[in-house]
């Protein structure tokens, strides 16, 4: 346990350390990020809203999921923050390492948070056709390497969509901005509405939940 939290945590510096380093090599001084600024249409800024919207369905699906078996607050708002981190880190990755290499490392990433998705998904189901869905549960927490993951997965789409608006001439920083924004509060709501749903439902809600995260995963590895 002591390990895996050593290996999140170092996880995250690197995560930062990263994006700091991409925005330090971009945006070199002020005068440069207002111009590059003022270069933003208002074509340009619906466009991103649509897609930010479109990326985070993903993130909200997941959350929904996650939501029905129960979740605490603190946990809610640990996985939206992550899941928004992962959603602005992506496309800078994108446009920093190119079409190649971000197609091989989405596809592997995708698959293998699609097995974690799986795998949460069939605990859940079982743990409620067995009776022991508040066991199962909380084994379930997201925390750490899984977290992490998990969060990957959903936002991996960000990384070539990044990509591919940057060389339309698209804003980056602006799109990272908005991508992250709407994949924490995609999935804020879909905790929110996951739980409260769960609770109307009573038992079956954890049924439910991992059957949303089971159809989740298949989507994902179909994807990847």
């Amino acid at each position: 346990m002591k390990h895996h939290a050593l290996l999140s945590r170092t996880l995250f510096v690197v995560l930062a350390v990263a994006l700091l380093a991409i925005l330090a090599n971009r945006f070199s001084a002020l005068g440069g990020a207002l111009a590059v600024l003022r270069r933003i249409t208002p074509g340009q800024v619906l466009a991103l809203l649509l897609m930010a919207a479109a990326l985070g369905t993903d993130a909200m699906s997941l959350a929904i999921g996650i939501g029905l078996r129960g979740i605490s607050w603190r946990e809610g708002i640990r996985v939206s923050l992550v899941i928004g981190l992962f959603h602005i880190i992506m496309p800078l990755i994108g446009t920093a390492v190119g079409g190649y290499f971000s197609k091989l490392a989405g596809g592997i990433a995708q698959v293998t948070g699609a097995a974690i998705v799986a795998i949460i998904g069939i605990r859940m189901v079982w743990g409620c056709l067995t009776s022991e869905g508040t066991t199962q549960a909380s084994q379930c927490k997201l925390t750490g390497l899984s977290l992490l993951l998990l969060a990957l997965s959903v936002s991996i789409d960000a990384l070539s969509v990044g990509l591919g608006l940057g060389a339309l001439g698209y804003n980056v920083y602006l799109t990272s901005v908005l991508f992250g924004v709407f994949g924490a509060g995609m999935t804020a709501v879909g905790l929110f509405l996951g739980k409260k749903i769960g609770s109307l439902v009573g038992n079956y809600g954890e049924l439910l939940g991992g059957g949303v995260l089971i159809i989740l995963a298949l989507k994902l590895f179909l994807e990847g």
